[in-house]
């Protein structure tokens, strides 16, 4: 079967987690889900009640997603405590201090730890304590009526239920190992050092590229100059390369119509301006842009009679996750932080949407 297809068409959004989106598909067991299901998150004062929301713009300061953050929410707990309301990206004064916030040693997520990092984060934000009323934003998932284009794509068409990211971390990271199976150890969205110059590792654009394999990465050339995934991929080696491969959203619908898509179509929504899932307030943005790709592609013209595969993922999931503790998949993996410091990154527990 994967022999026959001859366009893949791949769209990625980001910091949602599967209980957010997708947790009350009517089709899918409760051990993947959170359907019908009573989770409270604790926090310093309080508890969060995990509920349906009709809020786009909930919640208000966005959650942590550093990689800091992401171990308070899987483990629960700051360590050292004075890591509480500290920032979590090391190019920020007042930076966390080690381990950041992981256990003394490897250990099972308890998955309960996302309400005590959005208190934390929030007091970084804006400078106080949160109310028992904003603490609850934090707790607001989605169902098929609130979200309705991704959970109809889900329903009629495969949804991974336990698809974990590689770094229980923040976008780069993440992006560079969807294309070229490693981020060598970042964990942190240093883009021009540490992304654009230095990520070096051969990716699959070099490789499509080598082989004279048909491709392209369509973005938003309204708002940006280049696409994030040049950025991450060591754009600032292969100016010319990208330069021959980028295009902007509407040749997108223009390809598809002449049934003239690549082989390999990147869809890159706007991470910056509401074209993504990035936070909860560009949600009705980002379910209104894979509704349109997905429509784009089911109706396209193929000459060779193949349609494309067409793949709507996420990278990260930090910060908006939902909530339930899981079993652990796959044990720990020790890397060297981009801070310089060891830093154990464990793949168990994060759920891309």
């Amino acid at each position: 079967m994967v022999e026959r297809i001859r366009h893949w068409v791949v769209a990625m959004f980001e910091n949602r987690s599967f209980d957010s989106l997708l947790g009350h598909l009517p089709h899918i067991g409760a051990a993947d889900g959170i359907r019908d299901r009573e989770i409270a998150l604790p926090y310093p004062g309080g508890s969060v009640r995990v509920r349906p929301t009709q809020k786009f713009t909930d919640p208000d300061p966005d959650p942590g997603e550093a990689w800091p953050n992401v171990n308070v929410q899987m483990y629960g707990h700051h360590r050292p405590e004075s890591n509480a309301g500290k920032a979590a990206y090391s190019i920020m004064p007042n930076f966390m201090s080690e381990p950041y916030n992981q256990p003394d040693k490897p250990a099972v997520p308890t998955m309960d730890g996302f309400a005590t990092d959005y208190f934390a984060n929030f007091v970084w934000w804006v400078g106080r304590k949160p109310t028992d009323t904003e603490m609850q934003a934090i707790g607001g998932v989605f169902t098929p009526q609130t979200a309705p284009v991704l959970n109809t794509l889900a329903s009629e068409y495969a949804v991974f239920t336990r698809w974990f990211c590689e770094a229980p971390t923040c976008t780069f990271p993440n992006r560079s190992f969807y294309h070229t199976g490693t981020s060598l150890g970042r964990i942190d969205n240093e883009a021009i050092v540490n992304f654009a110059w230095q990520n070096d590792t051969p990716n699959l654009f070099d490789l499509l590229t080598d082989k004279g394999i048909a491709w392209k990465a369509y973005f938003d050339r309204a708002t940006q100059i280049v696409p994030d995934c040049a950025i991450n991929l060591s754009g600032l080696h292969h100016v010319r390369m990208w330069h021959q491969h980028v295009a902007d959203w509407s040749d997108f619908y223009a390809d598809a119509a002449a049934g003239a898509l690549p082989a390999y179509s990147w869809i890159e929504p706007n991470l910056l301006f509401g074209r993504s899932a990035t936070i909860t307030r560009r949600l009705t943005s980002g379910r209104a842009n894979a509704g349109s790709r997905r429509s784009t592609t089911r109706s396209s013209g193929h000459p060779s009679g193949s349609p494309p595969h067409s793949s709507c993922s996420s990278t990260n999931t930090a910060g908006a996750m939902t909530m339930c503790p899981r079993r652990p998949r796959l044990s720990p993996t020790t890397h060297r932080a981009s801070w310089g410091s060891p830093s154990t990154v464990s793949v168990s527990g994060s759920q891309p949407s």
